[in-house]
């Protein structure tokens, strides 16, 4: 072995051409003791980047804090970014995945050897964003200044709440000294640890023991002061449209970041984000809850209207219902439900009690699962209040309109399919139906008019007039919903 001093260059400078006239070898060129350039050796894990065109390693937020003289750059994020050869979709993926003890790196591969979610995404066209929050992996900790850093849980530990091969420990309510807390009703379900060695999920066993490898210290203190600024500025920097994957204990932040800047998350996916709104009951026995994240769904200040200037003025309420058998009441927001009904009520027509009665199954995670929500407490009500919702329609073109006392949206409703505009003969057609059908069956004839038109509401009347009452109570309520959907679209 030959041995060789460099002096006078720095690690900046260092580049492949100086390391090779350092070693006294041109490029390319092997001597006898040297193997051939190749690949690594088959076990060594690595994958390809041919889907990879651009990488970029950088840093975001961080500011001068300290007395004068000896000011320290504090709060700063590392973050990492691949870029496909084909970008396919248009909105990057940030995650926002480090729980406790964990890092970016878990975004490269599994403790199986397998690629990571980086590699899936971005093989797949998307653009994706890693980090290190700061006070960890490759972003700074100062010491005294950023408080304390909590150390790698202990393989105990782990095998209790990563991967489940231990049971908790009997008769604990919640977390001890050691972190070591309750059971949990889903505790048994766990399935997933990728391993087949004897030793499955414990110490021992390699997949395990690599993903023990991976786990890191990590803020005990001030996580979200330093870590919120930071993402808004690298959402900032990207400027445009993200979405954001959340996971575990930092999910908050994803929350916080969001809401500062809505018009840059398109989209979030929040898998398995740290306990519910509210209060913190991870591996706590009822009685035993604290509160946790009191603004909501993070635990710094977000937006509310009206505006809240404190989380003291948010009032909460307890699901009254879980969503699943082994799943707890989640915190609601009590204060909305008013305004729920005044939103939602109106989409069928003088009948609130539809909004009051979905209102018990928030929280809805989009307008779709609301509406099903809606429509599944109409067609739940007793078939009294059934046949009322459809009596409390207007006839068409009939004496409301006549005189006026429409709701705005019946008003627009009928305008639609020019039913404000009828000739004497229309309006005649119009008042014999309305006159037979309620004869026929005690309630108007409801059809969803903005989408027919003159014709074909009396061509479907005519239809629906040889049905029977039991028929066109089902059909007329199909009606009802299909109005009320139209509304939503409008409220929304």
């Amino acid at each position: 072995m030959t041995l060789r001093t460099i002096t006078g260059i720095s690690a900046v400078a260092l580049s492949a051409a100086t390391l090779a006239a350092a070693l006294a070898i041109s490029p390319g060129q092997t001597t006898q003791a040297q193997a051939p350039v190749g690949p690594p050796f088959k076990s060594v894990p690595t994958f390809s980047t041919d889907k990879i065109g651009r990488q970029g390693h950088f840093y975001v937020g961080g500011k001068w804090e300290g007395e004068p003289g000896v000011e320290r750059m504090r709060g700063s994020m590392y973050v990492e970014t691949w870029v496909p050869k084909e970008i396919r979709y248009p909105y990057p993926i940030v995650f926002v995945g480090e729980g406790g003890g964990q890092s970016s790196v878990q975004m490269l591969m599994t403790p199986d050897g397998r690629p990571g979610w980086a590699y899936d995404f971005v093989n797949r066209g998307y653009t994706v964003y890693m980090m290190d929050f700061p006070g960890r992996g490759r972003s700074p900790f100062i010491p005294g200044v950023d408080g304390t850093l909590a150390p790698p849980r202990s393989g105990p530990l782990m095998e209790e709440i990563w991967v489940h091969s231990r049971t908790p420990k009997a008769g604990l309510t919640q977390p001890g000294p050691d972190g070591h807390g309750p059971t949990w009703p889903q505790f048994s379900k766990y399935s997933a640890w990728p391993s087949t060695h004897p030793n499955k999920g414990r110490m021992g066993d390699p997949v395990f023991d690599y993903f023990a490898k991976m786990e890191q210290q990590s803020l005990a203190g001030p996580g979200a002061e330093l870590t919120v600024p930071a993402l808004t500025e690298l959402l900032d920097l990207i400027g445009q449209p993200t979405i954001m994957i959340l996971h575990s204990g930092v999910a908050s932040y994803g929350w916080a970041v969001a809401d500062r800047r809505p018009k840059l998350v398109k989209a979030i996916i929040a898998a398995e984000p740290v306990a519910p709104p509210i209060e913190t009951t991870e591996r706590r026995s009822p009685g035993t809850y604290t509160p946790g994240r009191l603004w909501g769904l993070s635990g710094v200040p977000m937006t509310y209207d009206p505006p809240a200037k404190e989380a003291s003025e948010l009032k909460t309420v307890k699901q009254e219902k879980a969503d699943a058998p082994d799943l707890i009441e989640s915190g609601l927001m009590s204060g909305d439900r008013e305004a729920f009904v005044a939103t939602y009520g109106p989409l069928f027509e003088h009948s609130p009690w539809v909004a009051e009665d979905a209102w018990s199954d928030r929280p809805f995670a989009d307008a779709d699962e609301l509406f099903e929500a809606l429509r599944a407490a109409m067609y739940a009500a007793p078939r009294e209040k059934q046949l009322a919702l459809i009596r409390a329609h207007p006839d068409l073109a009939g004496k409301a309109a006549i005189e006026g006392t429409l709701t705005h949206s019946s008003t627009r409703e009928q305008a639609s399919a020019g039913l404000d505009r009828l000739t004497p003969d229309e309006f005649e057609a119009f008042t014999r139906t309305n006159t037979a059908y309620r004869e026929r069956f005690g309630f108007p004839f409801v059809i969803c008019v903005r989408e027919h038109t003159k014709e074909s509401i009396l061509r479907v009347a005519a239809e629906r007039l040889e049905h029977t009452r039991d028929e066109e109570v089902r059909v007329a309520l199909e009606e009802v919903a299909k109005i009320a959907r139209l509304r939503m679209k409008d409220v929304l």
